[in-house]
């Protein structure tokens, strides 16, 4: 089994702004969401999943907010001294919502245990959990952005996607930690790096798991996938 060690991580980088491609920009509105007690604005975009429960959202802040968490966003220490005062200066500009499925009460409360159990993940292969949130009375959780799903790429190439692949399952290799459903749709690449997303059905087992065939399988429905998108703009 590969080890995480044989893959020296990336740095992290601070906060960044990733574009929405503009087909999407004419859905945006405007919505309320509660988060630790307070009252959040953002824009709000559905994203296409199979569940329908997941949604790309741009903070709205005013000014003083806005200068606020770019100062936290350099300054660690009084992050820590005042980020509590006020939660939203410690949210990104964008960040993800994943609402609860209906039914899935158990599963919506594993996903939140891995999120917080591997915390040293988030950043590196896992999207940064930010905690719970509720839109339209719904409980959910807020996640950093990640890019778009390998189901929406046709800037990677096998090669390179597989190299990534390796590197990213490789630490949950290392953590005897199964993902269960690991498709095209749960696998996000912001151009830079790969993050695995979706931790309901996540488990730890002792035989772990094998990285390669976990790889084989991706690669074989991106390439499947890749050939029907050129067949479809051809």
């Amino acid at each position: 089994m590969a080890s995480a060690k044989s893959y020296p991580p990336p740095p992290l980088l601070p906060p960044q702004e990733p574009a929405i491609p503009a087909t999407t920009q004419e859905q945006n509105s405007l919505v309320k969401l509660r988060y630790q007690g307070t009252s959040i604005i953002a824009e709000c975009t559905p994203l296409e999943c199979e569940n329908h429960n997941t949604f790309h959202l741009t903070l709205r802040r005013n000014a003083l907010d806005h200068a606020i968490y770019l100062a936290l966003s350099h300054l660690t220490w009084l992050k820590r001294l005042i980020g509590g005062v006020r939660p939203v200066w410690l949210l990104p500009p964008q960040l993800i919502l994943k609402k609860k499925k209906d039914g899935w009460e158990s599963e919506f409360e594993h996903e939140i245990a891995q999120y917080i159990e591997h915390e040293n993940l988030q950043g590196r292969v896992l999207p940064i959990y930010y905690g719970r949130g509720s839109y339209d009375n719904i409980d959910g959780i807020l996640l950093s952005y990640c890019g778009t799903s390998l189901n929406e790429r046709q800037d990677l190439t096998v090669d390179a996607l597989k190299k990534k692949l390796r590197w990213a399952l490789s630490w949950l290799a290392d953590r005897n930690l199964v993902h269960k459903n690991l498709t095209l749709g749960n696998v996000l690449y912001d151009g830079s790096k790969i993050t695995i997303i979706d931790l309901e059905q996540t488990d730890k087992q002792k035989s772990g798991f094998n990285i390669n065939a976990e790889v084989d399988s991706i690669l074989y429905w991106f390439k499947f996938r890749q050939k029907a998108l050129r067949e479809d703009t051809s």
